[in-house]
């Protein structure tokens, strides 16, 4: 499925715009509340907050990999003076 990569980029950027702004609307909210879930049981706000932390860095870690692999195999140096990946 092709998809225009800057009509995407704009449409998570106002999505993530409005989920701040959601979250700082919130005024004293219980982050112990849980719901039920049949499977693996009570399922906390704060547990979905910080994944939903944790998944964005993983696509930030991912992102960071291929930009590295790719200057990597573009440059032409040795990057082992910057360190090990």
């Amino acid at each position: 499925m092709e998809q225009n990569f800057e009509e995407r980029v704009l449409a998570f950027l106002a999505e993530r715009k409005n989920s701040i702004a959601w979250l700082r609307s919130l005024e004293n909210p219980n982050w112990e509340n849980a719901y039920i879930h049949p499977k693996v049981g009570a399922v906390r706000a704060s547990l979905l907050l910080s994944n939903w932390l944790a998944h964005d860095y993983l696509h930030i870690r991912q992102i960071t990999k291929l930009k590295y692999d790719y200057l990597k195999s573009t440059c032409g140096e040795k990057l082992d003076y910057a360190g090990e990946w």
